[in-house]
């Protein structure tokens, strides 16, 4: 009962605040009739913004089916609906300016395709609705800080954020969707947070996200039935979190990653049957420096496929007496840190006697921001990268030890630089050095 009446009293002064409003703005909108959507253009005929919220919360004893009494409204805080005898959203779809917008258990809604005149959005929450089978809308956003598409069971695909090209501060989160086809997201560079994609049960591929470059936080992908391959994260160059991979039982390899260089915090395998190699971390810089959560920070298991593991990310980072891994019940090769110390140590031996070094690759060149080295070291030591004017003026200086020997690549930022022609020269720990002209656009 006070819970009751709280509620009475909390919709009564939003209510109010509604009345008492001048001019074009309200500054809260609670809506439980179909009546209060009918009559608003005749309560607020000048109205076209709602500053804080739109809420609109069906009520048992009616049923709202239309929004098109909201088409003069143009601007909304937070738009959050939750609606199951609601069919559409086209009432609502000159809107220009929106914060947020949380759509939840809307079970007539068959698409979401109303928020073209949308640029800029700080969240997108599409949770529980039974019959949603696209999201066409946001067609315009190009950045917004949260994604988070959950338990729509006939989903398909979400091509309208094809055009999203960064989630800036937050995660991208896709889980239980039951149909989703594919990711999409096909502009996408950048996430700040963490991308979860879990249990979506017919996700064969990451086929989409093919720009994906970095991934500010955590790169954790399970329980997806379907999934086959993880191709689509080709670019994917660099993840500032952890690398947790667990129960896709479809899939044989991560090759897809052999262009990720970096992974900052934790990596976890656990638990897929079909796979055979972690040979996709090849490339991957030992860096991994956090704990979380009392976890290893290298932990592999019950993976009953998996046979080949002395890739040399792995040779390295488990050679590391501060890095703790915890390696049991893969296939023979790959069933503790100790058998796979031997046949790193093959590895490396083989590696250093038979491979000749590899010259120093620099690219792209010309180049605007940033340039790429490629590089391979014949013993451990520290390198020196130093780049040179014209003049002869040393402009960038970089300084790195490596323990192990083996190829290498680094990035170097020129955005410092002005345009014209510089000097890159590489210094090895044997002392030989090598030298290549570049052109900063």
């Amino acid at each position: 009962m006070r819970k009751l009446m709280f509620l009475v009293l909390f919709l009564a002064v939003s209510l109010y605040n509604v009345l008492i409003s001048q001019g074009n703005v309200v500054k809260y909108l609670p809506i439980t009739r179909q009546g209060q959507i009918d009559s608003f253009s005749l309560l607020h005929p000048t109205c076209t913004t709602v500053k804080e919220w739109i809420y609109i919360l069906y009520d048992m004893t009616d049923t709202i089916k239309d929004l098109s009494g909201l088409s003069q409204i143009k601007e909304v805080g937070t738009f959050v609906i939750i609606c199951p005898f609601l069919e559409n959203l086209s009432g609502v779809a000159d809107i220009e300016k929106l914060y947020g917008v949380s759509i939840a258990k809307c079970k007539q809604l068959v698409n979401i395709d109303v928020f073209n005149k949308i640029d800029s959005i700080s969240f997108i929450r599409v949770v529980n609705n039974e019959t949603l089978e696209h999201i066409d809308g946001f067609e315009n956003v190009k950045y917004i800080n949260n994604v988070y598409i959950s338990e729509n069971p006939k989903l398909k695909n979400f091509h309208g954020l094809n055009n999203l090209e960064k989630v800036d501060k937050k995660s991208v989160k896709i889980q239980f969707n039951d149909s989703l086809e594919e990711i999409g997201l096909k502009s996408l560079k950048y996430i700040g947070g963490t991308m979860f994609v879990g249990y979506n049960n017919s996700l064969s591929s990451f086929v989409g996200l093919e720009n994906l470059e970095s991934i500010g936080g955590f790169l954790m992908i399970t329980s997806n039935k379907s999934l086959g391959s993880i191709s689509g994260l080709d670019n994917l160059k660099e993840i500032k979190g952890g690398f947790w991979f667990y129960n896709n039982n479809e899939v044989k390899d991560i090759n897809p990653l052999k262009n990720l260089v970096k992974i900052n915090n934790s990596v976890r395998i656990w638990r897929n049957e079909k796979l055979e190699n972690i040979n996709g971390l090849d490339n991957v810089e030992p860096s991994v420096k956090a704990k979380w959560n009392d976890f290893s920070d290298i932990e592999i298991f019950y993976n009953p496929s998996l046979k080949v593991c002395g890739n040399k990310f792995l040779c390295e980072v488990i050679s590391d007496p501060d890095i703790s891994a915890e390696i049991f019940d893969n296939n023979n090769g790959c069933n503790d840190a100790d058998e796979i110390k031997k046949y790193c140590e093959k590895i490396l031996n083989s590696t250093t006697e038979n491979r000749s070094q590899k010259k120093l690759k620099i690219f792209p060149n010309p180049a605007k921001n940033l340039i790429n080295l490629e590089f391979f070291i014949n013993k451990p030591g520290d390198i020196n990268v130093e780049v040179t004017d014209v003049l002869g003026k040393k402009v960038i200086n970089l300084e790195k030890n490596y323990n192990v020997a083996r190829n290498y690549s680094e990035r170097i930022d020129l955005n410092q630089l002005k345009p014209g022609f510089y000097t890159v020269r590489l210094i090895l720990p044997s002392g030989a050095s090598e030298t290549k002209s570049i052109i900063k656009q």
